[in-house]
């Protein structure tokens, strides 16, 4: 006795969260270069003995109706879902074809201007979607620290220092944390 199911062209729901640029400080933003997948919605009828094969265009395989699998990088991966029934051992249907981008959300960058001893920063942060709040915090390299997006700071003396710049994004409720840095010669 066969069971009839019907698939519907392939309805898949993808939830990322991108990857951030290479911070000097911890992030939790480079753990979030992940995506679900979920094919659950495909069936027109429920099967729960349908195997459901990933192959995530990156190397790596998985299964299941609905998988997460992060990425190691930035870049467009070509993913591969097979659906297989056991009854018959082999595909129902062709395998579906598509692309998963991973990209970043964020992206800090800052210029300073300076005339003798001091310094000024203004932080830029570039964004598809503007988040809920901004916090920038300041590392001037000589054990000074400052809140804000433009900044100014006077050295005791001349030298070369590493200034950085840590953006605390909130978005929906969610604090992300990126930074940058770039040395100074203070004459």
């Amino acid at each position: 006795m066969s069971r009839l199911f019907i698939i519907s062209s392939l309805l898949l729901f993808i939830y990322t969260k991108a990857v951030g640029q290479q911070p000097d400080y911890d992030s939790l933003y480079l753990l979030k270069n992940c995506v679900t997948l979920d094919a659950k919605e495909s069936l027109d009828e429920d099967r729960d003995d349908l195997i459901f094969k990933w192959q995530f265009g990156d190397g790596s395989e998985g299964s299941g109706q609905i998988v997460e699998h992060c990425y190691d990088s930035l870049g467009t991966y070509d993913v591969i879902l097979a659906i297989i029934d056991p009854s018959i051992a082999s595909l129902f249907q062709d395998e579906w074809n598509f692309e998963v981008t991973i990209r970043e959300d964020y992206l800090i960058s800052f210029g300073t201007k300076q005339k003798d001893l001091t310094v000024s920063c203004r932080s830029t942060l570039s964004y598809d979607e503007k988040p809920d709040d901004v916090v920038y915090f300041w590392d001037y390299g000589d054990g000074e620290f400052q809140i804000g997006d433009e900044v100014s700071h006077t050295y005791d003396s001349a030298g070369t220092y590493t200034i950085r710049v840590l953006a605390q994004v909130t978005e929906d409720a969610e604090v992300i944390q990126l930074s940058t840095a770039k040395n100074v010669k203070i004459n």
